[in-house]
């Protein structure tokens, strides 16, 4: 396990109003349930965009790894309907054409790469994680204004937290994250010669890409579980330790959560530090 100092691990979160939506909130807490998001409903606009640094010769050098692995095509999910997935259908029957419509394609790269991120942004699931349960502004953006609650996991041997190739720290950095298509040549190549094998995410460009964020989300101190899609996964192999209460969370809402919660899982609530703008936690009895 990477980072054996991190132990814990936090997810802010709230109890929603909506009677459906509270429903299936409630009987997810129950059965500890998590739900993957896809980047596309992310707070941040920038958070996962790639932006790709190209050139002639490596544009020639991917369209003809795509032709050789129709495997790889298929794994991004390229739609029969776009030009680029007719052109290399073509390549592969030998059409004598092919080569200048993949030509033609090389020059349209704005709208491929815009394609390809979009079809990568909808097949990743993420789970969002922090390291520290006493952040306000955490509390203020993530948890309906100190309104919500916070779970706390432990990152024990064998758990989803304590996976090398599927948990990883965010890195934060003021360079924006650009891709050489030859990087991209290279995350797919170990894919494909792969053979079945888990490859580390943190080794892949596409990883990388979603584990760097912009310098001033830092204090957020994140880490992401990277899954294939988006999805909700019931009963995750997740340790989880405590539920914390934040400083505003209505008495009803403690009350539903604390009705189905396993009696095994301790609960806290946050109050301010005395002469202090920090917080704090207290046991809370059940």
């Amino acid at each position: 396990m990477k980072n054996p100092e991190v132990k814990l691990l936090y997810k802010y979160q709230s109890l929603p109003s909506d009677e459906a939506e509270r429903k299936n909130k409630l009987e997810a807490i129950k059965n500890n349930s998590v739900y993957f998001a896809s980047p596309d409903e992310f707070n941040d606009p920038l958070d996962c965009r790639i932006e790709f640094k190209l050139n002639k010769n490596d544009m020639k050098k991917f369209f003809n790894f795509l032709v050789q692995h129709e495997s790889i095509q298929h794994e991004m999910k390229v739609p029969p309907e776009w030009e680029l997935a007719k052109a290399l259908q073509m390549a592969r029957q030998g059409d004598k054409d092919a080569k200048n419509a993949l030509e033609r394609l090389g020059k349209q790269t704005d709208n491929i790469f815009a394609k390809i991120h979009d079809a990568i942004n909808k097949s990743l699931g993420i789970f969002c994680l922090a390291e520290s349960p006493l952040c306000s502004l955490m509390w203020s953006h993530y948890s309906d204004s100190h309104k919500g609650f916070c779970v706390e996991y432990e990152r024990s041997p064998g758990s989803l937290l304590a996976s090398n190739t599927q948990t990883f720290r965010v890195r934060y950095t003021n360079d924006y994250p650009l891709l050489a298509v030859a990087d991209l040549l290279n995350t797919m190549t170990a894919i494909a010669g792969s053979k079945g094998k888990a490859i580390p995410l943190e080794e892949l460009v596409l990883g990388s890409i979603c584990l760097t964020k912009a310098d001033c989300w830092s204090y957020e101190k994140e880490w992401r579980v990277i899954a294939a899609s988006k999805q909700f996964v019931g009963k995750a192999n997740l340790s989880r330790k405590t539920v914390i209460f934040g400083l505003k969370t209505p008495a009803e809402d403690i009350k539903a959560i604390l009705e189905v919660l396993p009696e095994k899982v301790a609960c806290e609530r946050v109050k301010f530090k005395p002469r202090s703008f920090e917080l704090m936690r207290e046991k809370l009895p059940r």
